[in-house]
């Protein structure tokens, strides 16, 4: 008992040096907890309190509407509380969408997220130019049902996704190989934790590259700029007539502006390269 209790008090001891009081309450920074004198109260939810690698959440947002399921009148609880804590984008790391992707060819995973969830935080806190690490995790993984939430939500295919699918076909050729000549085991004995039935790459690639091939100009005006740089004020390079095929190399989202995102690194078919915004390409 003596033990118990001198293991109670050093615990708290450690608590309190992390805290700060401010009037007649105890805030405690990293746990997000605040001590009041009528108890103790969670303040505060993380994402990763919402979703994390162990999620199974099979519930879609509409189903939060009208319920009696207590897991999920306690999901809606929590949601609730981050929501209000974080109402926006600046509140939020779009980082975050990646707990979202699912795994499934992992053989050991024992996570499972509804993609209607991605599509949500998308929309709500307006992430549409902030996607281009959320799709390369998509394809990676091979979770074809949010690489189509993606390209729903205004995400433009580069010449760079189509790449990574190739690549990851090329790996997932290789350890569908493994798995029928091996039994599922490298040559060192090690499990590929690879399920070949579970695979979607092929699906991935096919329909990353029709709407890659499909990427063409269009403007109610007839035209577009295409710019030195990311910016409407840069330099006209060419103007590229609506219904031109282009070939988009990359979408700009990292380290530059906020105003610069959205923009897209393009080749006419003179071979001439510079920045469309995104809102001038269309894909069907």
């Amino acid at each position: 008992m003596e033990n118990l209790k001198r293991m109670f008090l050093a615990l708290l001891l450690t608590m309190i040096l992390s805290c700060e009081k401010k009037n007649d309450r105890i805030e405690f920074k990293k746990q997000n907890i605040v001590i009041e004198k009528d108890g103790l109260t969670i303040e505060s939810i993380k994402f990763s309190d919402l979703f994390n690698e162990g999620s199974i959440i099979k519930f879609a947002p509409k189903d939060l509407v009208d319920t009696n399921d207590a897991e999920i009148l306690e999901f809606k609880r929590k949601l609730s509380l981050y929501e209000k804590e974080n109402p926006l984008l600046e509140d939020f790391d779009p980082e975050n969408l990646k707990i979202l992707i699912n795994h499934e060819t992992f053989s050991e995973s024992n996570q499972f997220i509804n993609s209607e969830w991605l599509d949500y935080y998308i929309k709500k806190y307006h992430l549409e130019n902030y996607l281009k690490e959320i799709m390369k995790k998509a394809i990676e993984q091979e979770d074809y049902q949010a690489v189509k939430v993606l390209l729903k939500n205004g995400y433009i295919v580069s010449l760079r996704d189509v790449n990574i699918a190739k690549e990851t076909k090329k790996e997932s050729d290789d350890l569908k190989k493994i798995n029928l000549k091996n039994n599922g085991l490298y040559e060192n004995g090690d499990p590929t934790f690879y399920d070949s039935e579970a695979s979607k790459i092929d699906d991935i690639l096919k329909f990353l590259d029709i709407r890659y091939n499909q990427n063409k100009i269009y403007d109610k005006d007839g035209f577009t700029n295409l710019r030195e740089n990311a910016s409407t004020n840069s330099k006209v390079v060419i103007k590229i007539n609506s219904g031109e095929h282009i070939i988009v190399l990359d979408n700009i989202e990292k380290d530059v502006e906020e105003s610069q995102k959205g923009w897209c690194l393009v080749e006419n078919k003179d071979g001439q390269k510079g920045y469309i915004h995104k809102s001038r390409i269309v894909s069907n």
